[in-house]
């Protein structure tokens, strides 16, 4: 018997546990004890050999069924057992360090639209990152970070867009974030074409509010025709919308992205800064209803908190900034979140070598937790980008 691990697209250690990625996206931790189990199975090629590795280790055959049925217990929404031997995912990071599973690079803040939530504000100075830079610091982690989501602004108007893809396409899985509005051709095909993930952003399910939100005419039907494009070449779509107090609204775009046939929906919740410090956007039952929408929409399409690292809580503040998900601004400073610049959360830079120094971010967690208040083991702090 073996381990049927299909529904997980890689491995990866974080200190000394691991966290597997679900095709679907989704992370799922699993404890010390379920990481120990899972290295001695790799190691072992079936469960046979398992058990017979954990009887010398000084279990007894009872101990060793009864250990190996809890974790598939555990789990058994996306773990199970098979007869015929399934070859590993892929298995990155490194036991015992802190290496993140995922680095956001905001390649440029340029970009087509004028979203009324944007938390990158009104661009007055276009900027975008030294490619030869971004591509000397990346390859430091080969093997180590897998996954790579390209952003902005707008990634399409990066103007080293197809050689990037070209260069980290080799060693990383890419994902893109895009507003699918007005790309070139020649950079939408490679995209599309390369695409391990499409990421749409769509606000709603029609042109007048969609187009209102973004504040550019032609925005809904420019991004719907690309996402159309997309699905009809057999890529997969996820779309980010956003929560804004309207239920029903809310539904009707999700609803939309079925129809669509987009794979799946992540509902993001709007931070108060930027563009949409002054707009009231703070949706209160942000949690309820998304919680409601993933039951209600159960068997059509599935839906995600768009910062669905949250369940994690690996962070003091409660996610997983600067642990598992690592931001690359457009300047080359890197923090541990995306959405803003806090002193205490910046990890480094890709513009200083040697890179080693920033590789293992344990300093920058503990500084997090001195400015924080929570070094002494209290509970985590709310984020400060959701006051």
């Amino acid at each position: 018997m073996y381990f049927d691990l299909s529904k997980f697209a890689l491995f990866h250690w974080y200190k000394e546990q691991i966290y597997g990625t679900l095709i679907s996206g989704e992370i799922v931790r699993f404890n010390v004890v379920e990481s120990y189990l899972l290295e001695l199975y790799f190691e072992s090629d079936s469960c046979s050999n398992l058990r017979s590795k954990l009887i010398s280790l000084g279990l007894t055959a009872n101990e060793t069924e009864k250990f190996i049925a809890k974790f598939l217990n555990n789990n058994e929404n996306f773990l199970s057992l098979q007869d015929c031997a399934y070859s590993l995912p892929m298995i990155t990071g490194e036991k015992g360090k802190s290496y993140p599973l995922e680095f956001h690079v905001s390649l440029t803040n340029k970009c087509f639209l004028k979203c009324k939530h944007c938390y990158k504000g009104d661009i007055l100075k276009p900027k975008e990152l030294d490619f030869n830079k971004l591509v000397d610091f990346l390859n430091h982690f080969i093997g180590k970070v897998p996954l790579i989501t390209l952003s902005g602004g707008e990634p399409t108007l990066y103007r080293h867009f197809n050689e990037l893809i070209d260069e980290l396409s080799k060693n990383f899985l890419i994902s893109f974030s895009t507003s699918g509005f007005k790309i070139a051709p020649k950079k939408g095909n490679a995209l599309i074409e390369l695409g391990r993930n499409v990421q749409v952003s769509l606000y709603y399910d029609n042109p007048l509010e969609h187009d209102s939100f973004t504040q550019v005419k032609g925005s809904f039907k420019s991004t719907t025709n690309f996402i159309r494009s997309c699905i009809a070449r057999g890529h997969q779509v996820s779309v980010t919308t956003l929560f804004q107090n309207d239920t029903k609204k809310l539904y009707d775009t999700i609803a939309y992205c079925a129809q669509l046939g987009v794979s799946n929906v992540a509902v993001g919740e709007i931070t108060n800064i930027g563009r949409a410090s002054n707009q009231h956007f703070y949706a209160k039952d942000f949690t309820r209803v998304v919680n409601n929408a993933k039951r209600d929409f159960e068997n059509i399409i599935p839906i995600y908190f768009e910062e669905q690292g949250e369940n994690l809580q690996l962070s003091c503040l409660g996610c997983i900034a600067g642990t598992l998900l690592w931001s690359i601004f457009e300047d080359g400073d890197i923090y541990g979140c995306g959405i803003g610049k806090i002193d205490y959360m910046k990890i480094g830079t890709i513009n200083e070598l040697p890179i080693e120094q920033i590789s293992d971010n344990s300093s920058f967690l503990e500084r997090m937790q001195i400015a924080t208040g929570t070094s002494n083991g209290s509970n985590r702090v709310q984020c400060p980008f959701k006051k």
